[in-house]
């Protein structure tokens, strides 16, 4: 009803899969080809031999590039490091040439050539957190978290929670993983997918997927079933505060289309891989729901073929379905640990350029706003001030920055000249504007005690005594403002 059975110019496929989280049993396959294994219809585009949401061995399926569905794995891993939701990273798009990978000799991936892994829709990333990253299936913020993380955990991550390579059944091979391998190239299983996050739903319990409830023979004797286990490979507070991320994607984040919205609070992940798959996998406590919409064959742009959305009513369609039979509750709260706010060292970029300072303060992982130019007597254009100042702040502070006019002065201190050589200090440190400002008259009857034997007002060669500026003294103010000078004299 919802994705047609084929489309010109294009081996269009698609197909559903839900799973019982608390048990592992397949609730429903469903997809868009008729199954046929008959010769007459090999060529024949609405038909195919092939069970879409299986695998190689069940379905002769290879399956699909998992896509961004696969960064389940490098939130788990971040969170069982002991990482925070809340953690503030620099998420802006970047070259990332090397990745730790103890699976491989050396215990790295390294490409020095690798260019720069775009976002979708060229979003050229942000500084943000992986709860924000998650939410907004951000691939730059993905990198960033893994640059300190480890390919091979990542990848065993996967390979506890069921998701393996479709064709050969094994994990990804250590010596193929790289930066593209933390955002889905490996070609998987919906089966697998949805167990994954079946096992998220199920705190942390990865039960296999169960295709066969019971087998009898033809006089109705019970006959054995494959064995199918459920073990925990998750931390109850690792399950739930990834729960409480995913949560984020299915409420306003790019999952959010495929959320049925009835009552039933789900989790929930897309994935899009090179514009030739797409995905959203999505459950309750109870049920979860694969649904995948590509190219079964060839590398067609899903999206100019206007077949990228099907996902979402599928994946919204049976989740309904399975959320009216089988209900659902409340995922468990997440660990506050994991949500814990994490301070930073905030560097100091004052005299840096505009540029400069912006670069420093992103790669540190600061938000950065430019303010207005300010007086200093820093040279034009280089940083005079920032907000905060250098020290240790809450990650992803954004911090303001203002550049200098160049016109700033520091007033310097006049009290106990003349006034005469007060205002002629003054324009010589580079004021324009100076004028005499409130005398005190000291009279004529004053005591004598004055160090030079003149009159109280007078700096002893009966002249007058400043007694202070306004702007006062060690002030910075542009060298236009006026200085009033203030002073005593015997008579004003």
């Amino acid at each position: 009803e919802t994705v047609p059975q084929s489309i010109d110019n294009m081996q269009l496929g698609s197909t559903t899969v839900s799973i019982e989280a608390e048990t592992g049993r397949i609730l429903s396959i469903a997809q868009n080809k008729t199954f046929s294994e008959l010769a007459d219809d090999v060529g024949d585009p609405t038909k195919s031999s092939l069970v879409f949401a299986g695998d190689s061995t069940f379905g002769s399926s290879n399956g699909f590039s998992a896509g961004s569905t696969y960064k389940l794995f490098t939130l788990i891993d971040w969170l069982e490091n002991g990482n925070s939701l809340n953690e503030v990273l620099n998420g802006r798009v970047h070259e990332v040439t090397r990745l730790q990978n103890s699976c491989v000799d050396g215990g790295w991936w390294i490409d020095n050539s690798a260019e720069a892994i775009n976002n979708f829709a060229r979003d050229p990333g942000r500084v943000g957190t992986p709860m924000q990253f998650t939410a907004a299936s951000l691939n730059s913020g993905f990198l960033a978290m893994a640059e300190q993380l480890d390919l091979c955990d990542i990848q065993a991550d996967a390979t506890k929670m069921g998701v393996v390579n479709a064709k050969t059944g094994q994990p990804a091979e250590a010596d193929k993983m790289g930066a593209f391998s933390v955002l889905g190239d490996l070609n998987v299983s919906p089966i697998s997918v949805a167990g994954a996050y079946a096992t998220v739903a199920n705190g942390g319990v990865y039960c296999e997927p169960q295709a066969i409830d019971r087998v009898t023979d033809s006089d109705g004797n019970e006959l054995a079933v494959p064995e199918r286990s459920c073990e925990r490979v998750l931390e109850e507070s690792v399950a739930a505060t990834a729960a409480y991320a995913l949560q984020g994607v299915m409420n306003g984040g790019t999952g959010a289309q495929g959320n049925p919205y009835d009552g039933i609070p789900v989790i929930g992940k897309t994935g899009t891989h090179e514009t030739s798959q797409t995905w959203l996998v999505e459950s309750s406590t109870k049920v979860a729901t694969a649904a995948w919409v590509g190219n079964i064959e060839g590398f067609e742009d899903v999206f100019d073929y206007g077949v990228a959305y099907y996902r979402y009513a599928l994946g919204k369609g049976v989740q309904a379905a399975a959320n009216a039979k089988y209900g659902g509750g409340e995922f468990p709260a997440p660990d506050q640990n994991l949500l814990r706010t994490v301070y930073t060292d905030l560097p100091n970029v004052v005299g840096m350029s505009v540029d400069q300072a912006t670069a420093t303060l992103q790669q540190a992982g600061f938000s950065v706003t430019v303010g207005e130019e300010v007086d200093s007597s820093e040279a034009a254009g280089t940083i005079a001030e920032q907000s905060p100042g250098a020290g240790r702040v809450a990650g992803g502070t954004n911090v303001t920055i203002r550049p200098s006019n160049g016109q700033g002065v520091t007033v310097p201190d006049v009290s106990g000249q003349s006034l005469q050589d007060a205002v002629s200090s003054l324009r010589s440190a580079g004021f324009g504007s100076v004028q005499p400002g409130s005398c005190e008259a000291t009279g004529s009857d004053d005591d004598d005690d004055d160090n030079g034997g003149g009159n109280d007002g007078d700096n002893g060669n009966g002249e007058t005594q400043v007694t202070g500026t306004s702007p006062g003294a060690g002030e910075l103010v542009n060298r236009s403002d006026t200085i009033s000078v203030n002073y005593r004299a015997e008579s004003c």
